[in-house]
């Protein structure tokens, strides 16, 4: 749908609906109802140019010519492969400004090249999502409750990168993208991750049954929206950098599931 038609469309919802509510409910009823709507339509629209703006991003070629001296054995197509997930990582935090975990290794030597970027970084973020969004590294030697924290995230960033793709978080079989791109691109480092492996982490980080997980999403949704704004440790996260050795096509993985990265919102 073009922005002409949907912004159309929307003008005559708007005009219909108080033509009806005025003829019903008085002026201040109606005032406040259409308040409600411009105040909802107003997000909705932000939030779909936003992903038409993820939708057509192109890196700068200079971007990739570091990428490619960083990782010479990245192939063309391996490097739209990762574009197109960092598009996901990005389309996360539009539809919630919120502390998510990066599942690719790839993906985050994408977002490291780009750091490598300040003023093209900065741009293109404040671009699409009105912030800058920060990267900072895991601790070195965890404890427990590091480790619980980084994959309380990445149970997070699982829910929300289902239901980009229109996935059941619950019961999927399928991963999204986000959580296979380092397997498709053979990269040198990766976290193995598999459909049952994440619907077990879900139930257990959040006490579920398998009955229950059915009906679970919408409480995930609200813990993360609540944290996200009355959490002052929300944004202390933390993410493990990529090396930058040309090791990219060696025969190694890792099983670890907190992630090798998260990244904070910033106003």
């Amino acid at each position: 749908m073009s922005m002409k038609v949907f912004v159309l469309l929307n003008i005559l919802m708007f005009a219909l609906m108080y033509g009806i509510f005025f003829e019903l409910h008085g002026y201040v009823i109606t005032m406040l109802l259409v308040a409600l709507w411009l105040f909802w339509w107003f997000g909705l629209t932000k939030k779909w140019i936003a992903f038409r703006k993820i939708k057509q991003l192109v890196l700068d070629p200079v971007i990739w010519r570091q990428f490619s001296q960083d990782y010479p054995r990245t192939s063309t197509q391996d490097q739209k492969i990762i574009l197109e997930g960092f598009k996901d990582f990005l389309a996360l935090h539009v539809k919630l400004k919120a502390n998510f975990a990066m599942p690719s290794y790839a993906v985050d030597a994408l977002w490291h090249t780009l750091l490598k970027f300040p003023q093209q970084y900065v741009l293109l973020c404040h671009n699409i999502l009105g912030y800058e969004l920060k990267h900072k590294v895991h601790a070195v030697g965890a404890d427990q409750q590091d480790l619980q924290e980084q994959q309380k995230r990445l149970v997070w960033t699982w829910v929300a990168s289902c239901r980009l793709q229109h996935l059941n978080p619950s019961f999927t079989s399928q991963l999204p993208r986000l959580f296979y791109i380092d397997r498709v691109v053979h990269w040198h480092k990766i976290n193995v991750f598999s459909p049952v492996m994440m619907h077990e982490l879900y139930r257990n980080l959040y006490k579920l049954s398998a009955r229950e997980t059915a009906t679970s999403d919408l409480t995930v949704q609200n813990t993360l929206y609540n944290n996200s704004l009355n959490d002052d440790s929300f944004h202390n996260s933390h993410h493990s950098t990529t090396s930058h050795q040309d090791t990219h096509h060696a025969d190694s993985a890792s099983s670890d599931v907190s992630s090798s990265c998260s990244s904070a919102s910033s106003d």
